[in-house]
């Protein structure tokens, strides 16, 4: 019985671990207008504090209050394109997260609307 027991909390012990994400995430809708700064509705954040601010025209960056090393950061964010000019891109640099916007190539404000990102930061 001992056994089986002991058995029983290994196997418990190995799910528990595999169900553990290895990566801190954050998971929003991203809006901007105008010249304002991007703002964001949060879903998950495990990373901590991401501040949005715009650049210029089509161009934002998120820093985050304390930025991990960007090669271990994996992004995502929803291309709602009409083609393949236009939608925003994003990336990981050493100062923050960096989203640009376009329409037909060209930078351009108030492209991100409710637009999904995701963002996680393995260990």
């Amino acid at each position: 019985m001992k056994k089986l027991l002991l058995v029983l909390v290994l196997l418990f012990l190995v799910l528990l671990s595999c169900s553990k994400n290895d990566y801190k995430v954050y998971t929003a809708n991203i809006t901007q207008f105008g010249e304002g700064d991007p703002e964001s509705n949060e879903f998950k954040n495990s990373i901590g504090v991401i501040n949005w601010s715009r650049v210029g025209k089509g161009y934002y960056i998120g820093v985050f209050e304390d930025m991990p090393s960007y090669d271990k950061v994996w992004l995502s964010i929803n291309k709602q394109t009409l083609n393949g000019d236009s939608g925003p891109t994003i990336k990981a640099q050493s100062n923050g997260i960096i989203i640009e916007s376009f329409i037909m190539g060209e930078s351009s404000d108030g492209v991100l609307i409710n637009t999904p990102i995701e963002i996680r930061v393995y260990d």
